[in-house]
């Protein structure tokens, strides 16, 4: 008879329900197990049943155990009968839940012939080596100790077995709050939560995090011990909303229902071509151009003045100044800083002689650039000197002296006068500065004169 049962719950097991229709037999809808001697044993994914009436049972990896199909008829009280389900858990953690007007229970069968009736709520049990356990953490759970009658087990509390003692005690509470920074920029558009902690909370044992994106609902990370920190090890994540799950874990290994959550998100904060962020953490941008903030759905602004509103989803400079924006979740004590400010590299440009004349003098151009706030100049800003004579492009070759960029234009005979001008722009074609001279040119019979030569060192600031 034992056999045929099991080969029946197998079977029951691979059916598979129509779509949205209540199952009328213990059916399994996530997860895999496999059959043996003792029961079925579950999967490294867990595994999950629908029960008919509204019960549903959650197996972890590893746990052994039968669920039998044939229900049998339950009275819990005046006009209270339902069709009871037969759960026998061998070994691991089992959790059932049922809703309120749930129109069947659960009847768990543990080791050492200790077992619960599951009206509604959420029940767990870990049948561990050397100690059961057997928890009513939120709902309605009457318990029998020894196959004795049963009795009401409060809300909030785990029964404990062990070879040498036996007992109730209430679970652990939740964590209250958690520390860290919920909201990430980033410019990677991938950033990591680790660092998180929540405080200690009396009479817990470990801790369970789990980190569930939004918009999917899939737990995309999970940690467990007794550290109070998410660890290192946490996976980073793309942007998005996220919220992060904290329960707490009793001695016995129960955890309670009701976890600490808190939303986290992250947002990518994208620069426009040219601007960079300096050695300060400080966005430089040139003029009219905007950091653009892809995944600030939902969050709030504030510039400091004039209380908090929905985040814009590009912010830019509203003068030549600092600029600080201030960004947090819906309603949050804390908030992250974004600064802003215009670009301050700039190129300086030495054109000598000031005062020359073709066909007479060539001329020397030398370029470097500079951050006038004494910070480095970041290595991808590079340099890139246009030459222009009058409004003719030149194609003026330039060599690296150091820290200079260094070229000659030869001197040009007749036709003159002429403007030299140079511009500098960096990679992104943002511009950096500007200088021109105006040569002059002497008649054939002046031309054996010397004119005095000097050199002018000037600074050009960015035009951004």
């Amino acid at each position: 008879m034992a056999k045929r049962s099991v080969l029946t719950f197998v079977a029951v097991l691979t059916l598979s329900q129509t779509a949205g229709a209540e199952p009328t037999v213990p059916t399994l809808t996530k997860g895999a197990v496999k059959d043996g001697v003792q029961g079925s044993e579950v999967g490294a994914e867990g595994a999950e049943w629908v029960v008919p009436g509204g019960p549903v049972v959650r197996a972890e990896a590893g746990a052994v155990l039968r669920l039998h199909p044939t229900p049998q008829p339950l009275l819990l009280g005046p006009g209270a009968k339902v069709s009871g389900y037969t759960l026998i858990v061998r070994s691991g953690k089992v959790e059932v839940s049922a809703p309120r007007k749930a129109r069947s229970a659960v009847v768990v069968v543990g080791p050492r012939k200790h077992g619960a009736i599951v009206r509604h709520g959420v029940f767990r049990i870990a049948a561990l080596e050397g100690s059961t356990a057997l928890a009513n953490v939120d709902g309605e759970t009457s318990l029998s100790i020894q196959e004795g009658p049963y009795r009401p087990l409060a809300a909030g509390h785990v029964f404990v077995a062990t070879t040498s003692a036996q007992g109730s005690r209430k679970l652990a509470l939740s964590p209250s709050s958690v520390q860290g920074s919920r909201l990430l920029l980033s410019e990677t558009a991938r950033a990591r939560f680790a660092g998180l902690s929540w405080e200690a909370v009396p009479g817990a044992a470990g801790y369970r995090a789990e980190l569930i994106d939004e918009g999917t609902g899939r737990v995309v990370a999970e940690a467990e011990g007794a550290e109070t920190t998410l660890p290192s090890s946490f996976e980073p994540q793309s942007v998005g909303r996220y919220r992060l799950r904290v329960w707490t874990r009793d001695p016995s290994g129960i955890a309670n229902t009701h976890p600490f959550e808190s939303a986290l998100q992250i947002v990518a904060v994208e620069s426009p071509p040219g601007a960079y962020r300096d050695s300060s953490g400080v966005y430089r941008l040139g003029i009219d151009q905007r950091l653009s903030l892809r995944g600030a759905e939902g969050l709030e602004m504030s510039f400091g003045k004039g209380g908090w509103i929905s985040a814009s989803k590009s912010l830019g400079m509203s003068r030549d100044e600092l600029r600080t924006v201030l960004l947090r979740l819906p309603g949050a004590p804390d908030h992250v800083s974004l600064k802003m400010a215009p670009r301050s590299v700039r190129s300086v440009i030495e054109i000598s002689p000031r005062n020359a004349v073709w066909p007479k003098d060539r001329i020397e151009i030398r370029v470097r650039l500079e951050d006038p706030s004494g910070r480095p100049v970041p290595a991808f800003v590079k340099a890139n000197p246009r030459v222009r004579l009058n409004t003719q492009q030149l194609n003026v070759p330039f060599s690296r002296d150091g820290k200079w960029l260094r070229a000659v234009i030869a001197p040009k005979r007749g036709g003159g006068p002429w403007v030299l001008r140079v511009d500098v722009e960096d990679g992104a074609r943002q511009s950096l500065g500007y200088d021109f001279v105006e040569i002059a040119s002497v008649p054939s019979e002046h031309r054996a004169e010397v004119t005095p030569r000097t050199t002018v060192r000037r600074t050009t600031a960015s035009r951004r």
